[in-house]
């Protein structure tokens, strides 16, 4: 069971199921006790007292080996807990053959969105890892022997040649920092909007100290690529007023059948982002 730091077995206040609540909810009224000053003070506490010794070493063996090495034991102490960035229900669009709409470029993983629709099952990542995995390592090889030999220069993307030196690994943790503070479990329109400030000063930052940079393109890039994730994860989340699995809108708790579908963002003919509306009976 879960508790927080006044011993209050706390989920029977978000659901009648209390400690068995979809993981969802779960992780929604974790990060609420927390925010509301009821954790110590980042995190609550997990209580496996109630549960039989055996039980645990049988269905918790690897777990219970892992906290021994702290001294702590499964059996006898509060675990401190607390939500974090486990899965990503978005990703790339893909076929059956897990190709994109970029030639030449496969996804697969919580890198392609769509299969486990607004809630992923528990237990099904190695399944998906292995079936998707295959198919689109299978997919690119086929795809590669009939491809000309790419040249070692002069590709595009190169990290462009103005500004001072900024730091790359800040700047991240501040867009992650953001991100989970503005744009994670819980949502609303006034998060949101500050979270695409800050992105956008992650935004000028980088591009303004790009020169400087020259000697870490791949961290760069990588940036580059998480700033454009934040946008379009952000933007989607604005148009979504509704709360469906594991998205949740503060002002919007319940489901509306007008969102049931996915928001798709493409690029536009003048490298804008775009957003548009597909239904999922479409």
């Amino acid at each position: 069971m879960l508790r927080n730091v006044d011993s209050e077995e706390f989920l029977f206040r978000y659901s009648p199921k209390g400690n068995h609540a979809t993981r969802d909810l779960m992780a929604r009224a974790v990060k609420r006790e927390i925010d509301e000053g009821r954790g110590n003070p980042r995190y609550v506490f997990a209580d496996c007292s109630g549960i039989p010794g055996e039980v645990l070493k049988l269905r918790y063996g690897e777990l219970s080996a892992i906290l021994s090495r702290y001294g702590l034991s499964l059996e006898k102490d509060l675990l401190q807990i607390a939500p974090s960035a486990h899965f990503y229900l978005g990703g790339v669009v893909i076929d059956r053959a897990c190709a994109t709409s970029v030639e030449g470029l496969f996804a697969c993983g919580e890198a392609a969105g769509g299969l486990h629709g607004a809630n992923r099952l528990a237990g099904v990542a190695l399944a998906e890892a292995a079936v998707f995995g295959n198919i689109a390592g299978k997919s690119a090889a086929e795809y590669f022997k009939k491809q000309p030999p790419l040249p070692l220069s002069g590709m595009p993307g190169e990290v462009p040649d103005r500004g001072m030196a900024v730091s790359l690994p800040g700047l991240a943790a501040g867009l992650r920092e953001a991100m989970w503070s503005f744009a994670s479990i819980v949502r609303s329109e006034v998060s949101l909007k500050k979270a695409a400030g800050e992105i956008d000063e992650v935004s000028r930052e980088l591009e303004a100290g790009g020169a400087g940079n020259a000697e870490d393109p791949a961290r760069y890039f990588a940036l580059r690529s998480m700033v454009l994730t934040a946008r379009m994860l952000v933007e989607c989340s604005l148009y979504r007023k509704e709360t469906r699995g594991a998205f949740c809108r503060e002002e919007y708790p319940d489901s509306s059948r007008e969102y049931a579908g996915s928001f798709v963002v493409q690029k536009t003919d003048t490298g804008a982002m775009g957003v548009s509306f597909l239904p999922n009976w479409s």
